[in-house]
């Protein structure tokens, strides 16, 4: 309701699960607000463990297809929203998901802080679909730093497919 009157610049979610989006947000929102959502390109950070299911991977593929832009990495510590300047909610009780209450804060001050902390676990994930193709997924995550072995790990390929691509 508050992005209707102070549209989003640039948020960032971190969902440890799809449980606020499949069971609180989505059912809840107006058409106006999914055309808000639409246009807002909005990124989300969610838990490896949600790739294992298949009802999951086709939610977060079907939010892609609706314009967000999503990464993966092992563990997300709690649900937290974040849009630089403008707003960010955070529950009251660490890493309670879903949150049965949310402090809603518009300070500029504590909004940067906690976008730098959203910012740096988005750095730290990798884009989904993970995928197998081709040398592109590894030449992104060797950019960022990643061993060899965490590159397979995350692309879930083996060393020596990771070996060979960089070698390509």
């Amino acid at each position: 309701r508050y992005a209707v009157t102070h549209p989003p610049r640039d948020p960032v979610n971190l969902y440890p699960d799809l449980s606020i989006l499949r069971d609180v947000m989505v059912p809840t929102m107006t058409e106006e607000e999914k055309r808000l959502v639409a246009s807002a390109s909005l990124r989300g950070v969610f838990p490896r463990a949600l790739l294992a299911d298949p009802e999951s991977r086709a939610f977060l593929d079907e939010m892609r297809r609706l314009g967000t832009r999503i990464r993966i990495i092992d563990e997300v510590p709690s649900w937290v929203y974040a849009d630089r300047g403008l707003l960010c909610a955070l529950p009251l009780d660490w890493g309670e998901h879903p949150p049965s209450s949310i402090a809603i804060v518009t300070h500029p001050s504590i909004t940067a802080i906690v976008s730098l902390y959203v910012e740096s676990i988005w750095d730290k994930a990798v884009d989904y679909p993970l995928g197998d193709d081709g040398w592109e997924p590894v030449l992104r995550l060797l950019e960022r730093g990643l061993s060899d072995a965490a590159i397979a790990q995350s692309l879930d390929i083996s060393p020596r497919t990771v070996h060979r691509r960089i070698s390509e």
